[in-house]
C-alpha cells in the first residue's frame, strides 16, 4: 500500500495524521490484511508524516524529483 501526501488534491497522509495517528492507522493496515509499503511525500515534507509512517510500521519513502530534472542526472542521494 503506498499513501500519499497532498498532490493533486490528495490528502491521504494528512488525513491520516490527523484522523488516525500512528496506531489506528496501524491497526486499520492489520484489519485489512495490508502493509504500509510506501508513502509519497510530495508536499509537506518526510518529516511531517515521520512519527505517524514510522509508528504505523514504516515503508519505503518515496518524494519525487524536481520537474527539470533529467532522467540522466539523477542519482542516489
Amino acid at each position: 500500500m503506498d499513501i500519499w501526501s497532498a498532490y493533486e488534491n490528495c490528502a491521504h497522509l494528512d488525513d491520516a495524521l490527523n484522523r488516525l495517528g500512528p496506531d489506528r492507522l496501524r491497526e486499520l493496515l492489520a484489519q485489512h490484511r495490508l502493509s504500509l509499503f510506501a508513502f509519497s511525500t510530495y508536499v509537506g515534507g518526510y518529516a511531517k508524516y515521520a512519527e505517524l509512517l514510522g509508528g504505523a510500521g514504516g515503508g519505503w519513502p518515496s518524494r519525487a524529483a524536481p520537474v527539470l530534472v533529467r532522467p540522466k542526472n539523477l542519482r542516489a542521494g
